[in-house]
């Protein structure tokens, strides 16, 4: 059984440094986050499951304007608005991971990093304005009437 505070210890010599690599920073319980020059937000959150043996990593796209109340950093498994990472379009990316024990965290985070580089960043990447932040949401969120009454400012703010 795996706690945060065990995989923070655990990544601080291989996965951290090699996030800043990135240009990710890092923030508590395994959360990494970045900002493009317009100040989209790319945030990797996560998530332990009750077994506490998986973890599952959350990539997600955010803005203040979605929800200036809830901070992306700082709690970002409860920022509900967000663009989230299609992982059913990405066959090679899991949705647990394993985090057993040292070992397997180890394993993990070289695996992680791995996807990160060939599916995550990349799609990350890819939304470079508010238009591509507003077009990568799911069409769920799209209804949603906080975010119907944001896309103008979004598109606008983030050109």
């Amino acid at each position: 059984m795996t706690t945060f505070t065990q995989i923070d210890k655990y990544a601080q010599s291989y996965f951290v440094l090699k996030m800043r690599e990135r240009g990710f920073r890092y923030y508590k319980n395994f959360t990494f986050a970045k900002e493009n020059p317009k100040g989209i937000c790319y945030v990797l959150a996560s998530q332990i499951l009750s077994s506490k043996e998986n973890v599952r990593i959350i990539p997600f796209v955010w803005v203040p304007e979605f929800d200036e109340k809830e901070c992306c950093f700082k709690y970002p498994n409860d920022v509900s608005i967000r663009a989230e990472f299609p992982r059913w379009e990405y066959p090679d990316w899991l949705d647990l991971w394993s985090i057993k024990d040292e070992v397997r965290c180890h394993e993990s985070f070289a695996l992680i990093l791995s996807s990160l580089d060939k599916d995550v960043i990349p799609w990350f990447y890819s939304i470079k304005t508010g238009k591509d932040l507003i077009n990568a949401l799911n069409p769920e969120a799209k209804t949603n009437q906080k975010i119907r009454d944001v896309i103008p400012e979004v598109i606008d703010n983030y050109r």
